[in-house]
C-alpha cells in the first residue's frame, strides 16, 4: 500500500524558495540589529563605570569637607594659616592641623595631623586654603580639586571634582 502524502511532487515544484538576494538581505537586517544591540550594552556598562568612578570620588571629596568643617567650626582658634596647611587649637584645647601633601604628584592627599584624609583612589590635584582676617581668621575658605588616581579603563571614564567651601568659626 502507498501511503499518499498531503503535498504532491507537483505541487513542491511549484513553491518557490527564497533567493540569495532575499538572504543575504535577511543577514544584512540581523547584522545591523546585532550590531545595534551590542553598541548599546557597551555604552551602558561605560556609562555604569563612569558613574561608578564619579560616585568614588565625590564620596571622598564630600568625606573630606565635612571632617574639616566640623573640626574648624568647633576649633577655639587658627593658630596658622598658609595655602596648604591649617594649624588650629581643636575645642579641648590640643593642637591639631590639615594639609595638602604632594599635591600634584602621583601620592597626592589631604592629611588631618599625619593621617590621611583621603584614600589612594583619588588624589588632590590642587588645594588652597585662605584664612581671613590674615590675623585671628574668623572664617577659612577651603578650595581643592580631588580626581581618581588609579588609571580608568578609558578617558571617559575618569572624574575630577572641584570643592569649594567657606567655613565660619563659632569660638571667635
Amino acid at each position: 500500500m502507498i501511503k499518499k502524502f498531503p503535498i504532491s511532487i507537483r505541487q513542491l515544484a511549484d513553491q518557490r524558495a527564497f533567493t540569495l538576494i532575499e538572504l543575504l538581505v535577511a543577514f544584512s537586517v540581523f547584522v545591523v540589529l546585532a550590531l545595534f544591540t551590542t553598541q548599546s550594552f557597551f555604552s551602558i556598562l561605560q556609562g555604569r563605570s563612569k558613574t561608578e568612578v564619579s560616585r568614588i570620588v565625590r564620596q571622598e571629596a564630600d568625606y573630606v569637607v565635612s571632617v574639616m568643617e566640623r573640626n574648624l567650626r568647633a576649633a577655639l582658634a587658627i593658630t596658622s594659616c598658609s595655602s596648604t596647611n591649617i594649624s588650629y587649637m581643636d575645642f579641648d584645647g590640643n593642637s591639631a592641623a590639615f594639609s595638602c601633601q604632594n599635591v600634584g604628584g602621583s601620592d597626592s592627599y589631604m592629611a588631618s595631623g599625619s593621617a590621611r584624609l583621603t584614600t589612594s583612589s583619588v588624589a588632590i590635584t590642587s588645594c588652597s586654603f585662605n584664612c581671613s582676617p590674615p590675623t585671628n581668621p574668623s572664617q577659612v575658605t577651603l578650595s581643592f580639586t580631588v580626581k581618581q588616581s588609579q588609571p580608568a579603563a578609558g578617558p571617559r571614564e575618569t572624574a575630577e571634582i572641584s570643592v569649594s567651601s567657606q567655613v565660619q568659626l563659632r569660638n571667635q
